[in-house]
């Protein structure tokens, strides 16, 4: 007798058995079911779609994004004291502003359908964009930043003049950061110090040492948040108070703001370091000040 589960059938491997025999129950064809799959995964068969980055791309992480971060906060603020001015430009281009200007990187382009009636692609690196842009505008002066993560750089007196419908010149220099590659040089450097990677800028934990206490800190941290202190808290209704404890150490969390029901009778909130474990009582109205001054200091 011959019968055939779903996901066998559909991988054309039927089931053959000696000797006749009723058709299995849901039960007995739902374990056998999931030994096919087994046998499956374990012989490299594919059963879903690919979970993958496209070449060439990656994700990032929480720590690595902190780090990113970090670099481009130095670039920016590198362009600014010079009094550069930003701009950007739209990942997507008209596909004829940007092919013929790259010389033989032009097959790097990718190429997108017919959308609405204009042919389209991806922008190679911001230099033809930026170039569209003077072009478009009538700009003839700028000192600008255009963040990416193409490196590259010279003189493009020409480039602008693709776009005039004069051929008018447009003097132009520019320099771009290797971000990526510096990316990669930060990431090795860190990984081989053993440096940890804060992921957020959280200053302040507000935390609770009993239960029944989600709308005390609920209230305390909205004050904090309102004078623009960066702070957080578990979103639990009743967290232990060392699990909080722990989360500040392993985020790297300076400091901590407890509220138990001894601190709301004496109109007071226990302000933690978390490096050195030193707890001292604060006044409820000087606490925002008092965090500060610890932070600056």
């Amino acid at each position: 007798m011959l019968w055939t589960c779903p996901l066998v059938a559909a991988a054309r491997c039927p089931v053959r058995l000696s000797r006749p025999c009723p058709r299995p129950g849901p039960l007995l064809l739902g374990i056998l079911c999931r030994q096919v799959r087994a046998a499956a995964g374990s012989a490299g068969v594919e059963c879903g779609p690919a979970l993958k980055t496209p070449k060439g791309t990656r994700d990032h992480h929480p720590a690595q994004m902190a780090l990113r971060e970090r670099l481009f906060g130095t670039v920016v603020a590198c362009f600014k004291r010079h009094g550069a001015a930003a701009i950007d430009t739209p990942a997507l281009e008209l596909r004829e502003t940007l092919m013929e200007k790259y010389g033989d990187n032009s097959r790097l382009i990718y190429e997108l359908q017919d959308q609405g009636g204009e042919l389209l692609a991806l922008r190679y690196d911001l230099t033809v964009p930026f170039a569209r842009y003077l072009a478009m505008n009538k700009i003839t002066n700028i000192k600008r930043y255009h963040i990416a993560k193409v490196a590259g750089g010279g003189r493009y007196d020409g480039l602008v003049g693709m776009f005039d419908p004069k051929g008018r010149k447009v003097p132009c220099v520019g320099v771009s950061i290797g971000i990526e590659r510096i990316f990669s040089i930060l990431e090795h450097r860190i990984k081989a110090s053993g440096e940890k990677v804060r992921t957020t800028e959280t200053q302040v934990m507000v935390a609770t040492p009993q239960k029944h206490l989600l709308s005390a800190r609920l209230k305390l941290i909205s004050e904090l948040w309102d004078v623009g202190i960066k702070a957080e808290m578990m979103y639990r209704k009743d967290p232990k108070l060392l699990k909080q404890l722990q989360y500040c150490e392993d985020m790297g969390i300076p400091l901590v703001a407890i509220i138990g029901e001894e601190e709301l009778r004496d109109g007071v909130v226990k302000l933690r370091d978390v490096a050195t474990r030193e707890e001292v009582d604060i006044p409820r109205e000087e606490l925002a000040a008092e965090i500060r001054r610890r932070l600056e200091s």
